[in-house]
């Protein structure tokens, strides 16, 4: 947030609370010009920066008191966490959020968030602040916390996280924008994975939800209304949504499980599917719903492909365990075979080796009575 919350007309008569440390740097500067002095805590242009804002001027006691808007709000604990997430913005917050605890320690801080994101580096450093300093920080959605606002979103203290009734969170991934050598691509792209796991396991803790399940809501960019982010896990990415305001002016808040939320939110199905059909009938509509078919088909055919690819190697793994199963039968067919067939051999070959046996000794036996039959005769 840029530090014009501070910011009057006239900037040398700015009577800045600042921490030790940054009243010469200030003084230095209140006395140049305000866009140098503004400058210096924020982009020329951006943001808060770009805004005009009148003075307003209050009286205590004698004493006249002329302040803008925003100073006025720091007063009452509440910061306002606008614009891109960089080193300007999140320097501005960590600043004022350290400011806030030497002026109130334990008192409640509101940050009021409407940011696309911006770098996880600057706010990671705002994350530990908040999560360093002696004070609850709630945090309330007013406009959008996209990326790194949304992460910020989720750090406040537990049930402390709000959006207002049309405010919009976004997660997804990190950005990696890796250039020059291969070597140095490496290095980043391993950098840029440990702070998407970082991120991702902060975001799982604080919502309730496994690490798995938050890397799919994270693959791409994932928009949710207050009731989603509500309801998005366990613990949700906020834990109410501020309705509107009760007759004494208190916030008005439904939670999880409240009966108002389809009061707030209720079904729109059937204006989702008139807008997407009346969208279907105008060319770029048509052209994205055949896109969209084009890709079902090509992914349906790449499936079938493969099916078939598998169905063909199963059949063919199927076919060549037959086969080999079939070529094993067959060779212990033969192997028996040739056994058998060799025990027979084996067989008839002692079978004539015994009768050639016999009838050898049957002949010398009828020899040898045959010549004793002889000798008897001669006697």
């Amino acid at each position: 947030m840029p530090l014009e919350v501070f910011i009057m007309s006239n900037p040398s008569k700015i009577n800045v609370p600042t921490p030790s440390g940054m009243k010469a740097k200030l003084e230095d500067f209140q006395r140049q010009d305000s866009v140098g002095f503004r400058n210096m805590f924020g982009v020329k242009g951006q943001g808060l920066n770009a805004l005009h804002w009148p003075n307003i001027t209050t009286t205590e006691g004698s004493a006249r008191i002329s302040e803008d808007p925003l100073s006025h709000m720091l007063k009452e604990r509440r910061l306002f966490y606008t614009g891109g997430v960089n080193e300007h913005t999140a320097e501005i917050m960590k600043v004022l959020l350290m400011y806030l605890e030497k002026e109130g320690a334990g008192q409640d801080i509101h940050m009021y968030i409407d940011s696309p994101g911006g770098e996880v580096y600057r706010g990671y450093g705002v994350i530990d602040v908040m999560n360093y300093i002696q004070c609850d920080v709630s945090t309330i959605v007013c406009g959008m916390a996209m990326s790194m606002g949304a992460a910020t979103l989720a750090a406040g203290a537990p049930g402390k996280r709000y959006a207002t009734r049309n405010g919009r969170v976004m997660i997804h991934q990190p950005l990696s924008g890796t250039q020059g050598q291969a070597t140095d691509q490496q290095i980043s792209v391993r950098e840029t994975l440990d702070l998407k796991a970082s991120l991702l396991r902060d975001i799982a803790m604080a919502s309730g939800v496994s690490f798995a399940e938050i890397v799919k809501a994270c693959e791409r960019d994932n928009y949710m209304n207050p009731r989603e982010a509500l309801e998005f896990g366990d613990k949700g990415l906020i834990d109410g949504i501020i309705v509107s305001r009760d007759d004494e002016g208190s916030p008005i808040i439904a939670r999880r499980g409240d009966a108002i939320l389809d009061e707030v939110y209720p079904d729109l199905s059937e204006e989702m599917a008139l807008l997407e059909s009346l969208t279907n009938a105008n060319g770029m509509g048509a052209m994205y719903v055949q896109a969209e078919a084009d890709e079902k088909a090509r992914l349906e055919a790449r499936a079938k492909r493969e099916a078939e690819a598998k169905a063909k190697a199963e059949a063919e793994a199927k076919a060549k365990a037959e086969a080999e199963a079939k070529a094993k039968a067959e060779a212990e067919a033969k192997a028996k075979a040739e056994a058998e067939a060799k025990a027979k051999a084996e067989a008839e070959a002692k079978a004539k080796a015994e009768a050639e046996a016999k009838a050898k000794a049957e002949a010398e036996a009828e020899a040898a009575e045959q010549s004793d039959s002889d000798n008897t005769d001669s006697e």
